[in-house]
C-alpha cells in the first residue's frame, strides 16, 4: 500500500469527490500520470468505457480515503475485467 503514487504504476483506492454535482468513480482503477502538490492525475480505466474524453481525472489528497493499493503489471488485465466501479454524483 502507498499514499503517494508513482507515475507509470497502477492503483485502486476509495475516493470521495469534493466538487459539487460532479460525476465520479468512488472505486477508481488508474494508471498514475503525474503527482502535483494538490494531488495527482490518473487515467481511470473505468471511465474509458463510459466516456473516454473524461478518462484522465484529478484526485486530491484529502478526498482519497485510506491508502492506494498497488496493482501490479501481471494483475492489471484481470483488474480491468472486474466491474467494480461505483459511479456517483457528488451532492
Amino acid at each position: 500500500m502507498e499514499f503517494i503514487p508513482t507515475p507509470g504504476n497502477y492503483y485502486t483506492f476509495i475516493y470521495k469527490a469534493k466538487t459539487p454535482k460532479i460525476k465520479y468513480d468512488q472505486h477508481p482503477l488508474i494508471a498514475a500520470l503525474e503527482v502535483k502538490q494538490w494531488g495527482f492525475r490518473g487515467l481511470n480505466f473505468h471511465w474509458q468505457d463510459v466516456d473516454p474524453k473524461q478518462a484522465v481525472r484529478n484526485y486530491t489528497w484529502n478526498e482519497v480515503n485510506g491508502q492506494l493499493y498497488t496493482v501490479y503489471d501481471d494483475e492489471i488485465d484481470y483488474m480491468k475485467s472486474i466491474q467494480y466501479q461505483k459511479f456517483r454524483i457528488n451532492n
